[in-house]
């Protein structure tokens, strides 16, 4: 018999393998995480590569690859217990203070998110989107 599976997690582990990201190992939590929030996920992953470089360009021990928290100004935002934490934190944040209110691309999410990037031709949002679409 040929059952069907979900290729996400696995497109995305490839996707975090290929880039030598610590996150790797929770490409299916990043998935399942998304889905419990009604999120895209590959909006989680392309918001860690803009801002962290997959993870890999953090502040020590913070296990906040997104930029989450991160005010203009300053150099570090909220910290999680791992990168599990940090995971679910995210895909909870985009659904509650985005897409309830219908802000579901970049596009409508990067003015709010990172406000400075507007005056660099919507900088943040055109990186998020060139990695979502990768992931497509």
């Amino acid at each position: 018999a040929i059952t069907q599976k979900d290729a996400r997690p696995e497109i995305l582990r490839q996707f975090l393998h290929k880039h030598n990201s610590p996150i790797e190992p929770f490409a299916g939590t990043i998935v399942s995480a998304s889905d419990n929030q009604s999120v895209d996920f590959r909006l989680i992953a392309a918001i860690s590569m803009c801002e962290s470089n997959l993870g890999k360009r953090i502040p020590e021990g913070s296990y906040n690859a997104y930029g989450y928290a991160v005010y203009t100004g300053q150099s570090s935002g909220a910290s999680f217990k791992d990168w599990e934490e940090g995971i679910k934190t995210m895909a909870k944040y985009l659904s509650e203070r985005f897409y309830s209110q219908g802000l579901t691309t970049p596009e409508k999410i990067g003015p709010i998110y990172a406000p400075p990037s507007i005056n660099t031709g919507n900088s943040w949002a055109n990186c998020v989107r060139q990695f979502m679409d990768e992931l497509e």
